[in-house]
């Protein structure tokens, strides 16, 4: 979990896919971006697609969720949204 900056509430990690990115490699930028954890793409593990388009009343988006094993001896910091992992 990471602690947002913005609103100071916890949350999964997460964050958009840019142009030309795979969901696979949004994973491995945002975990480098949020929590200063490096991965492979073959270390993700597909867990589940979420996409009921009344799941979210903002907006109708799709969440794609990874699972990763981190090694216990990286401990993650704090990266450009979050304020505390």
């Amino acid at each position: 979990l990471v602690q947002r900056k913005d609103t100071g509430q916890y949350a999964t990690m997460g964050g958009f896919v840019e142009v030309g990115e795979s969901s696979a490699e949004t994973v491995v930028r945002e975990l480098k971006e949020e929590m200063n954890i490096d991965i492979e793409l073959d270390e993700l593990t597909l867990f589940g697609i979420y996409s009921d388009p009344k799941r979210d009343a903002r907006r109708h988006t799709a969440s794609i969720a990874y699972a990763v094993d981190v090694p216990e001896d990286i401990a993650g910091r704090a990266g450009d949204n979050a304020a505390k992992v």
